[in-house]
C-alpha cells in the first residue's frame, strides 16, 4: 500500500538519520508482535535497525536446527492461524485441562499441528517433553524435537516459547546431543523477544562465564515484567552488590515485590534487621 506521512519537527534532520516514533503504548511488545501491529494498523513492515539486529538473532540460533530442504518446506508451509485451528486447539484445551483426557487433547492439538498450528505444535511438543510424571508416562524426547521444531521455525508471535524449550533441550542434552552453544543462542533469541523464562536461563549463562552485570541486567528486564524469580533475585544482587552497586533501598523494593508474591525467603531477608537496619516506620516507607 502506497501512503504518504507528513509532519513537523521541531529540529532539522541530517538526512539518513532515522526518525524513531513509538507506535506502540506498551514498550515491551516482542518483535512479532510489532511487526503485526504495523502491518494491520499503519500497512508496513517495519525494517529499523532494532527489528534487523533481533532477527539476525533469531536466524543465527534456528538455522543450525534444519536441512536446507527442511527449510525450504516449512518456508512454503500455508499459514496455521485458521478459525478451524483455533477451534480444535480449544478443544484439546478443554479436554487437558477440564475434562483431564490427554488422549483426547492430543488428538485435537495432532490434527491443528498438522494443518501448520504453531500453538498447537508447541503444546503436543511440551508434552512429549516432559511427559507426565504421575500417569506414569515417561518424556518422548523424539516426539517431543518433531513438534518443537515444527513450532520453532513458524515465526508466531508464539514461538519462542518453543525456542527456550529447545534450548532447554540442547542444555541438558534431552533427545540430542548437549550443546552449550546452541542452547545459549537460543535462549539470546527467546529473551530478546521478551520471554522472562529465557531471560533468566540467559542470566545464569552470563553469571557462569562470569559477567555478573549482564546477568543482572537480564535479570532486571525479567524483574520488570513481574517474574517473581527474578525480582527476588534482583533484591538479592542490590542487596550484596553483585553485578551492580549495592543499593538497600532497591533490595528492599524488589524483595517486597517477590514477598508479595509469596516467593520463598523473600520476607526472611526483608525481616533480617542485620541485613536491613531501619525503623518500623522507615519500612512502611519502602514499601509503599
Amino acid at each position: 500500500i502506497n501512503a504518504e506521512y507528513m509532519g513537523l519537527t521541531k529540529d532539522d534532520i541530517p538526512a539518513g538519520d532515522q526518525i524513531t516514533y513509538s507506535y506502540f503504548p506498551n514498550h515491551k511488545v516482542n518483535r512479532f508482535m510489532r511487526q503485526a501491529l504495523t502491518r494491520e494498523s499503519w500497512n508496513f513492515e517495519c525494517r529499523c535497525s532494532l527489528c534487523e539486529t533481533e532477527m539476525n538473532v533469531i536466524y543465527k540460533a534456528l538455522a543450525p536446527l534444519y536441512s536446507d530442504k527442511e527449510k525450504e518446506l516449512l518456508s512454503q508451509a500455508s499459514d496455521g492461524n485458521t478459525k478451524e485451528n483455533w477451534d480444535l486447539f480449544k478443544l484439546a484445551e478443554d479436554a487437558q485441562y477440564d475434562d483431564n483426557d490427554m488422549e483426547k487433547a492430543i488428538e485435537y492439538y495432532n490434527k491443528a499441528a498438522l494443518n501448520n498450528h504453531q500453538p498447537s505444535a508447541h503444546r503436543l511438543g511440551v508434552w512429549y517433553l516432559y511427559g507426565d510424571e504421575e500417569k506414569g508416562i515417561p518424556p518422548n524426547y523424539e516426539k517431543a524435537k518433531e513438534w518443537l521444531w515444527k513450532a520453532a521455525c513458524s515465526l508466531d508471535i508464539n514461538a519462542p516459547n518453543s525456542w527456550g524449550c529447545i534450548a532447554t533441550m540442547f542444555q541438558e542434552g534431552l533427545g540430542v546431543e548437549k550443546d552449550t552453544r546452541r542452547s545459549l543462542w537460543l535462549y539470546l533469541a527467546s529473551a530478546h523477544q521478551g520471554y522472562p523464562s529465557a531471560q533468566m536461563e540467559l542470566a545464569g549463562y552470563y553469571t557462569k562465564m562470569g559477567q555478573e552485570a549482564l546477568a543482572h541486567e537480564w535479570r532486571l528486564v525479567a524483574a520488570k515484567q513481574d517474574y517473581v524469580q527474578a525480582q527476588y533475585a534482583v533484591g538479592v544482587a542490590f542487596l550484596s552488590g553483585t553485578g551492580c552497586e549495592k543499593d538497600l533501598i532497591k533490595a528492599r523494593k524488589w524483595l517486597v515485590k517477590a514477598a508479595q508474591a509469596g516467593y520463598p525467603n523473600a520476607q526472611n531477608l526483608l525481616d533480617n534487621e542485620k541485613l536491613f537496619p531501619v525503623e518500623t516506620d522507615e519500612k512502611e516507607l519502602f514499601v509503599s
